[in-house]
């Protein structure tokens, strides 16, 4: 017998036993009064950062932080269980002028008190190609309008404790080159100060825990 229950309309939807709380009709879902377990594939927990100034950089052949939350690795979830998988999401406003080396972008994990690890969502080794999770070169020579680029990445890191983990952007103006040319974000070239052409755009980094 449980040691209580809620019914409605004389049918038990709730009942509690020893500590362990039942919903029927809902079989997928069971729990206790301290903690709960889910079905694979539900979400149990999300944070988001975001970035709604504009900046620029024109350095060149060096790893750097995102600007704002976005790469200051503000964003954080603790997990639920640590057999959880994390789907990350990201929204970001970056214009690279035509002719000039690309700038790329890396999607970076810590967990806990670790060491940033950027190799999560790269691409393969290919001799003296640049692993990134994207690049951005524009196709033209348009400074008015701030292309937007967005990617999905199902991270399955092995946790071992139930320390939060960490995500951040990182990126680099002309990787292996000392060249040194402009990458705006949130904002076009000549940052126009008008409501016809001039833009700040917001930007997201998203993260949700997806049980396992």
């Amino acid at each position: 017998m449980p040691d209580a229950s809620l019914s409605i309309d004389g049918t038990t939807v709730i009942s509690k036993t020893s500590g362990n709380i039942s919903i029927d009709n809902f079989n997928s879902l069971s729990g206790n009064l301290t903690g709960a377990t889910f079905p694979a594939g539900c979400m149990i927990n999300v944070a988001q950062v975001l970035y709604k100034s504009a900046t620029s950089d024109n350095s060149s052949n060096q790893w750097k932080d995102y600007p704002g939350d976005i790469g200051n690795g503000s964003l954080s979830l603790t997990p639920k269980a640590t057999n959880s998988k994390f789907l990350v999401t990201w929204h970001l406003a970056v214009l690279r002028l035509q002719g000039q080396y690309s700038c790329h972008l890396r999607l970076n994990r810590k967990i806990g008190s670790g060491s940033w690890d950027d190799t999560i969502c790269i691409g393969e080794d290919s001799s003296n190609r640049t692993r990134s999770t994207f690049a951005v070169r524009n196709p033209n020579e348009d400074s008015m309008y701030t292309p937007t680029w967005s990617g999905t990445f199902l991270d399955t890191p092995t946790l071992s404790d139930l320390s939060p983990v960490y995500y951040k952007f990182t990126f680099n103006n002309a990787p292996g080159n000392s060249y040194t040319h402009t990458t705006y974000f949130g904002r076009n070239s000549a940052d126009w100060d008008d409501s016809g052409s001039g833009t700040r755009i917001v930007q997201s980094l998203t993260v949700q825990e997806i049980a396992g």
